[in-house]
């Protein structure tokens, strides 16, 4: 179980992860051939194929680890939860079958329903929730983590791709340097400072 549930985590990492490598490639393919060499051009995009293809690999292997693992964890649970209400039934007495009236074919059909109802929840439900919470968790990391540094005065180098910058004063509507000049602007000058 605890397999099933770091290739369920790493499964839902490697969605942000492709999204990284994919921005360096866009990144590389924007500055094109006019600021790289051709050589220098190349080198890049054929080192961030590289990348998709390792990418790819280690998927490969999570994947198959989170599936494997959780389809046998939920088949061991199913045919303990069987043997438990075996054990219950049989531990009846012979005029509790007699006042019972339901069928033992709708019994058994109540049991098989219920219980494959939890092996899905185990094999299925559980390992998504695992890899949805890690791309959340993972998506709020690489992208709060390069703003949170700009917004110290750090480095305005974003973790996630080497040459991309995030910088708020690029961004008019969010350039924190100039908040407290169009404050004392419409403090003066009322209608002003827009």
């Amino acid at each position: 179980m605890v397999l099933g549930t770091l290739g369920a985590i790493g499964d839902g990492m490697s969605i942000n992860v492709m999204f990284v490598i994919s921005s360096r490639i866009i990144n590389r393919l924007g500055f094109g051939k006019s600021k790289l060499g051709h050589e220098t051009f190349m080198g890049e995009v054929e080192k961030c194929t590289l990348q998709f293809v390792y990418l790819g690999l280690a998927v490969l292997v999570i994947a198959f680890l989170e599936g494997y693992c959780w389809s046998k964890t939920s088949e061991r649970q199913v045919l303990k939860i069987r043997y438990k209400y075996l054990e219950a039934v049989l531990r009846q007495e012979v005029g509790f079958f007699d006042s019972q009236e339901s069928t033992v074919s709708q019994v058994l059909d109540g049991i098989s329903k219920d219980t494959s109802l939890i092996q899905e929840v185990l094999s299925d439900k559980v390992p998504t929730f695992f890899m949805h919470s890690s791309v959340f968790i993972s998506g709020l990391y690489i992208l709060l983590l390069p703003l949170m540094e700009t917004l110290r005065g750090g480095s305005t180098t974003s973790l996630v791709t080497n040459d991309s910058r995030i910088s708020l004063r690029k961004i008019p509507a969010l350039s924190l340097s100039k908040i407290p000049q169009r404050v004392q602007q419409s403090k003066h000058h009322p209608g002003a400072g827009s």
